[in-house]
């Protein structure tokens, strides 16, 4: 038999007790066939035994037995001075609500049923019968023992027989020694994990993680996914790696996986170590920064590690381009082909500013005061060491370029960190007559001791 989600009875005291003739009726009328192996099911927490000998499974604890699956039972003879466990520590934690149902039949002695650490009751299997234990776990355990639960036969009895052996997650629960936390409805994970609403889910097999919101999930190690809806699964369709260290905040919210940061609803960052910030800000390539609301680091040709430390380039305002392509979450509320954008490019200007002078108080009193300055710097050398350059660049149109083709920048003017008295200034122009930059050098004063501006040859 299989114990349907939700299939627990409140009305059964925290006790063992053989289940009345009407429980019997309703499991059986919600159970199916016994299969050969019992699985759980993929959208439950119930937890069933496969009477295998893993982790999960039914095995001898302190001695020895023969443990078999025999026409859809579970089998345990030849008991020799041992104890029949099954349960995962990771599983059922401190103070955790458990319920267990067995259809047991007797063929020797009487069977005990106790917690292995822990619980101070212990309950006695005299007779076949199909019993529900409600019963929480108190005291600790150590991390690498499995074992939550025994049969363990007394007197001369050296064997029984399990038809069904179910085991529901009663709600949340921690145990001291792998602090995990489970609350919500389907809530599902381990280690030092906190799993908090409704089908919240960390599937990762190493490292803690923090997964808060309905329907929430990550299986990337070490993860902080936090929103309804947010999803932190690996995903390498935008050649993002597995692995861990990934945020994700907000409704919808999408990290792909290795190091990638999604602030905001239906946020995605999906290349590898990427980060997108802002409600419907999208990170596609390796390295790259979306950075507010609709902000675009497509992962299409010529634009890998836009917005990026790695590769050099920002751009300001989706800079990019002026259409994207489809939002990979939300093209209706984030699509870029918004026809409120300005139809050409050359009607948007986009300002860098220096502090203005303004006294934005309700009720302004500092008049008159000069505005701050703006200052870009070029890189410094260190010793003699040049320092670099502040370069200026525009996009003539350029014969043979395609009508979705980007014309070439080129060099329009450059500050260089000349010392060199005779250079006159460190100043360069673009000569189109000869194609190349040229230095503005100055010319000797006149009598009134004024210098010229010229071009060198």
């Amino acid at each position: 038999m299989i114990l349907l989600r939700g299939e627990t009875d409140p009305t059964v005291g925290a006790h063992i007790k053989a289940i009345t003739k009407e429980q019997i009726a309703r499991w059986d009328s919600n159970t199916k066939a016994p299969p050969p192996i019992l699985i759980p099911p993929s959208n439950s927490t119930i937890y069933q035994s496969d009477y295998a000998t893993h982790n999960n499974g039914v095995v001898a604890l302190n001695g020895t037995a023969n443990i078999q699956r025999q026409n859809n039972q579970l089998v345990v003879t030849n008991i020799n001075g041992a104890v029949i466990g099954f349960g995962d520590a990771a599983k059922y934690r401190e103070g955790q609500l458990l319920h267990v149902y067995v259809d047991f039949v007797k063929t020797s002695g009487d069977v005990l049923v106790a917690a292995r650490f822990g619980n101070p009751y212990g309950y006695l299997l005299s007779q076949t019968g199909k019993y529900h234990f409600t019963v929480s776990r108190t005291g600790t355990y150590p991390f690498a023992d499995f074992n939550v639960r025994v049969f363990q036969p007394l007197g001369n009895g050296n064997s029984f027989t399990i038809n069904t052996l179910v085991v529901s997650d009663g709600g949340a629960g921690f145990d001291v020694n792998t602090p995990s936390v489970k609350i919500g409805n389907g809530a599902k994970g381990g280690f030092n994990s906190v799993i908090v609403g409704k089908d919240a889910t960390y599937t990762g097999n190493f490292r803690d993680a923090v997964v808060v919101g309905t329907n929430a999930k990550t299986d990337q190690q070490g993860s902080v996914i936090v929103g309804a809806e947010a999803n932190g699964n690996h995903d390498g369709t935008f050649g993002c790696a597995g692995g861990n260290d990934q945020t994700v905040v907000g409704y919808a919210g999408r990290g792909y996986g290795w190091r990638t940061t999604a602030l905001g609803a239906w946020s995605a960052a999906g290349g590898q170590s990427s980060t997108a910030v802002g409600a419907g800000a999208v990170a596609l390539t390796s390295h790259s920064v979306a950075l507010g609301r609709g902000a675009f680091a497509a992962n299409v040709p010529g634009l890998a590690g836009s917005l990026t430390t790695d590769v050099k380039k920002i751009y300001f305002g989706n800079g990019y381009a002026h259409r994207y392509p489809v939002h990979p979450l939300n093209d209706k509320d984030y699509g870029l082909d918004d026809p409120n954008l300005p139809a050409n490019p050359n009607q948007v200007e986009i300002e860098i500013h220096g502090q203005d002078a303004l006294d934005a108080r309700a009720t302004p009193s500092d008049f008159n005061r000069p505005a701050g300055h703006l200052g870009l710097y070029a890189g410094r050398g260190t010793g003699t060491g040049l320092g670099g350059e502040l370069r200026f660049y525009t996009a003539p149109v350029a014969s043979g370029t395609g009508q979705n083709d980007k014309n070439p920048a080129i060099p329009a003017a450059k500050l260089d960190a000349s010392s060199v008295t005779a250079d006159g200034t460190r100043f360069w122009l673009f000569d189109i007559q000869s194609n190349t930059l040229k230095r503005v050098r100055l010319a000797p004063p006149d009598a009134q001791g004024r210098k010229m501006l010229y071009v060198e040859n």
